[in-house]
């Protein structure tokens, strides 16, 4: 189980991840202060705001879909990017 199991994480394989954080800005689950603190302490090579509440998905999924299709259009690898388009259309 993913929850019990202990994760092992490399400075040098973490830090090869791209992220990109996409903020809420109605979010009452997670407070946007708190979101920003999040950023803060686990840097994103861009931030994305919507205003929505916790569940873009349902709240505004067009404009959801937009945004990670543009953000996959930014990674290097087509491959990847072809993979989450088809994810996205399913």
């Amino acid at each position: 189980m993913s929850f019990v199991t202990p994760l092992q994480v490399s400075e040098e394989r973490f830090g090869a991840v791209t992220r990109v954080y996409i903020a809420c800005s109605e979010d009452r689950a997670i407070a946007p202060e708190l979101q920003r603190k999040m950023v803060e302490a686990l840097p994103c090579r861009e931030v994305i705001t919507m205003t929505t509440d916790h569940s873009p998905f349902y709240s505004a999924p067009q404009e959801l879909v937009t945004h990670l299709m543009a953000i996959a259009s930014n990674e290097k690898h087509p491959r990847k990017r072809q993979q989450l388009a088809l994810r996205l259309m399913m």
